[in-house]
């Protein structure tokens, strides 16, 4: 298979020159560093950029000439050494030029590039020193938006050219942002093009990027889930192994006959094999390993074909044993999601900072960068589901790991273990906490799997993505700030209400925003208009205002104002389904127990929506079954919001839900 890896340029560089590259490119491609198929096509799509540049660019033909030559390519060293590093330098300066491709593209193919002409130094296939002239590019980071998330994925598949063509042409050309970010922009309709399953241009390009940030946050937690469900299931099949004396006796009886196999007649051996092994290979040798052996698996050859035999799978057993790969990308991707955790601490996480004291229980990280200790305290009576998803998902790695755990020499408190090598010198394979590369290398297969192989993206843009989620739902940076943990004053949660969506949307009446903002902070003080000297009776209309005139929690400026299509002024406006990217929707939640309520009613609904018509038709809500879900989720897990949710929950239970007669009938008319 790896041979479509290899380069025939005979051509153009004659057979000998193009076996020398070859050879360099074998030592390159087969790196202990390059440990997947993926990983080598990759590499190669890049150098054969280079290559083909070599091979073809009108500007390299007197080099191409001279390596016809090979090997007495030597000729003339000075005028060789000078076109090598012009062909160096031209190659660097075509990337730069290629307005086509991404900025960290340019960069990952200018390393890739610099890598293979070092090695063909070493080999003496080019000049010492060409690779010095491939230096990486420095772009500015200043640009709004700068930021991973899953907004911006590694695409495996190819997007409709047309419709992201007809999509970029909705944009305004005289925005200073969209013109300084015009690579941002194509990444983002990119993303809403692989992930739309229709080819309407008419869309909200803002709605569309909250519902595939939205989408994607979910395959996530949901492919997560399933799979923390089955090792679940899997650990309860392991404990039945383990208790079970049958199968300590077979695996006792499998030690013996190994042990005094020089004794026996091939014949006999077989014999005792397939009484043993029949039927429940795996099993005894799980029981074999981890009460007899009391070994960890490492790929031993007899174990091995035993089980191959038996038609077991090897791997298996190395995952329960060893620690499994696929439960601990599973366990850490939901904690990062739940907790909207920085990447790297939760891979440090330590059993020590996990803390139960009945009531509460109490996970804390180190976040080195700022040298601070954060920090989610769970009640224990009344978690919320994600609080209560982590606990489980912990619990269960907890015990799939207890074996394994026992061998550590180090990291032994550490949350994530597997029977593993990082690069250390002189330290073998052994129970330790592996290397951010290894994780993100996992979490890029947890995505290949939860998009049905559409994209792949790293650990570090959960974060990113959950917090630029809340600020497009709540276009509030305090909730943002809150969400992300950050010290009162802290500039990074304004960093994602201007994020490239927001940006799309930022607010044009300012003045407008700061009269109900006034309004808003001082809601429920007595007598606020005339203590601070405002005109009492504007101030009262913006405060009904305020509470009035809301859908599902978030409030409206004026629903007779006819700002959206379709509606008329002075007449209510009938596309409640927008008010989330309305320019009249007001900007932050309101903690209030009848609004809580509107939020559980409309969650209610839509649930019940979601469970009766296919996903196509739903879409017009998607936003909003995001809001009422992140609503919800802020609320139930902050211990102080507890008795107003409780408040909450009781208006709801008690009330008729209105949403039910508007959403859904609506829904099932038109389509």
């Amino acid at each position: 298979m790896l041979a479509s890896l290899h380069f025939d340029y005979r051509e153009v560089f004659g057979s000998s020159y193009n076996e020398a590259l070859n050879e360099c490119f074998t030592s390159y491609i087969y790196e202990d560093s390059l440990s997947s198929h993926d990983s080598r096509l990759t590499i190669k799509n890049r150098v054969f950029k280079f290559l083909d540049f070599f091979a073809y660019d009108e500007s390299q033909e007197e080099l191409r000439v001279l390596c016809m030559k090979h090997p007495n390519l030597d000729e003339d060293p000075s005028r060789i050494e000078l076109l090598f590093f012009s062909l160096a330098s031209d190659f660097r300066l075509h990337l730069q030029q290629c307005n086509e491709n991404k900025n960290v593209t340019k960069n990952n193919d200018i390393a890739a590039a610099r890598k293979f002409v070092n090695i063909c130094e070493s080999f003496g296939v080019m000049p010492q020193g060409s690779s010095r002239m491939m230096k990486g590019f420095v772009f500015d980071k200043s640009v709004i938006g700068e930021g991973s998330t899953l907004l911006d994925v590694n695409l495996l598949t190819s997007p409709n050219p047309e419709q992201i063509k007809r999509l970029l042409e909705q944009l305004d050309p005289d925005d200073e942002y969209q013109r300084d970010d015009a690579d941002g922009l194509t990444a983002l309709i990119e993303n809403i093009v692989t992930d739309s399953d229709d080819d309407n241009d008419d869309v909200n390009i803002i709605d569309r990027a909250t519902q595939v940030l939205d989408a994607r946050i979910e395959l996530l937690r949901a492919e997560s889930l399933k799979r923390i469900s089955a090792w679940k299931a899997k650990h309860e099949q392991v404990e039945k192994w383990e208790s079970d004396p049958k199968l300590l006796k077979l695996a006792r009886q499998y030690h013996r006959l190994t042990s005094e196999a020089s004794q026996h007649s091939s014949h006999h051996l077989s014999r005792e094999y397939d009484r043993i092994f029949e039927g429940r290979a795996l099993a005894v040798m799980y029981v074999y390993m981890s009460r007899v052996k009391k070994a960890l698996y490492s790929d031993d050859n007899q174990v091995r074909t035993r089980l191959k035999k038996y038609k077991a799978s090897p791997d298996e057993l190395r995952e329960l044993l060893n620690g499994s790969s696929d439960l601990m990308i599973a366990v850490y991707a939901l904690l990062l999601i739940n907790l909207s955790a920085n990447a790297d601490p939760i891979r440090c996480l330590s059993w020590n900072n996990i803390r139960d004291n009945g009531e509460v229980t109490t996970i804390e990280w180190f976040k080195a960068r700022s040298e601070i200790w954060q920090r989610e305290i769970i009640s224990n009576s009344s978690p919320s589901p994600e609080q209560k998803a982590c606990l489980d998902a912990l619990s269960t790695l907890k015990k799939s790991l207890a074996f394994c755990s026992s061998f550590c020499i180090r990291d032994e408190q550490n949350v994530f273990i597997k029977r593993y090598k990082n690069n250390v010198r002189g330290v073998d394979y052994t129970p330790t906490t592996p290397a951010m590369k290894t994780f993100n290398e996992w979490f890029k297969q947890l995505c290949r799997e939860a998009s049905n192989g559409k994209w792949q993206s790293t650990p570090k843009a959960i974060r990113g993505s959950v917090l630029l989620l809340h600020a497009l739902v709540t276009r509030d940076a305090f909730a943002v700030q809150e969400k992300g943990r950050w010290n009162e004053g802290s500039k990074m949660a304004e960093k994602y209400t201007r994020h490239l969506p927001e940006v799309l949307r930022r607010e044009e009446n300012i003045r407008d925003f700061l009269d109900w903002y006034e309004a808003l902070l001082a809601v429920n003080i007595d007598d606020f208009a005339e203590k601070v000297g405002i005109d009492p009776v504007a101030y009262e209309k913006r405060r009904k205002q305020i509470i009035n005139s809301q859908f599902g929690g978030i409030h409206c400026v004026d629903p007779y104002a006819g700002v959206q299509p379709g509606t008329n002024e002075g007449e209510a406006c009938t596309v409640p389904h927008k008010c989330p990217t309305c320019v009249n929707r007001r900007n932050i939640f309101l903690a209030s127990k009848e609004n809580l309520a509107n939020v559980l009613l409309l969650k209610n609904a839509l649930d019940d929506l979601r469970e009766g018509v296919h996903d196509q038709q739903i879409l017009k809500w998607s936003f909003w079954i995001a809001f009422a879900r992140l609503m919800v989720e802020k609320f139930e897990g902050a211990r102080e919001h507890r008795r107003l949710m409780q408040e909450a929950k009781s208006i709801a239970e008690s009330s008729k839900n209105p949403y039910q007669e508007l959403i859904i009938p609506t829904t099932y008319k038109e389509s």
